[in-house]
Order: C-alpha cells, then sequence, then structure tokens
C-alpha cells in the first residue's frame, strides 16, 4: 500500500494452495494458522487480491530457463 499498490493477481500452479487460500476448508490443517497469517497479511497490505490456479504449461519458458541455469557455470 505504501508503494500504490492496492491490487495484487498471484497465479500459481500449486492447485492445492490456491485452493486453501481461496477457501476455508484448510482452517483446520495443520497448516491452517499458516494459511490464515497469508490471508491475513494479504488483508491488510492489499485491497484486492486474487489468486488461480495456472497449470505448469503455461510456465514452460520458466522451467526451461530454470533447467538452463541451473547447468550454466558462475560468471
Amino acid at each position: 500500500m505504501n508503494l500504490g499498490i492496492g491490487r495484487i493477481s498471484v497465479e500459481s500452479d500449486a492447485q492445492e494452495v490456491v485452493k486453501a487460500i481461496k477457501s476455508s476448508s484448510y482452517d483446520d490443517s495443520a497448516v491452517g494458522h499458516l494459511i490464515d497469517e497469508v490471508k491475513s497479511l494479504l488483508a491488510l497490505n492489499f485491497n484486492h487480491f486474487e489468486c488461480e490456479f495456472i497449470g505448469r504449461v503455461c510456465n514452460q519458458a520458466a522451467h526451461e530457463l530454470a533447467a538452463l541455469g541451473n547447468v550454466c557455470n558462475e560468471g
């Protein structure tokens, strides 16, 4: 909010994480307190928050770059 960013949209290929953030069905789970904290921080820092599931196919370029970077020597 201090930077003028009031709206945020996050895309993830982790479907369970997206479900956990978008619903209350994980509130009683072992990680429910962490999910609650994430939701609280988002509500405190942004006017609007979206979280959507996007499959890995959409991230192919990022995965290829990460694989390439993994085999490159430093420098």
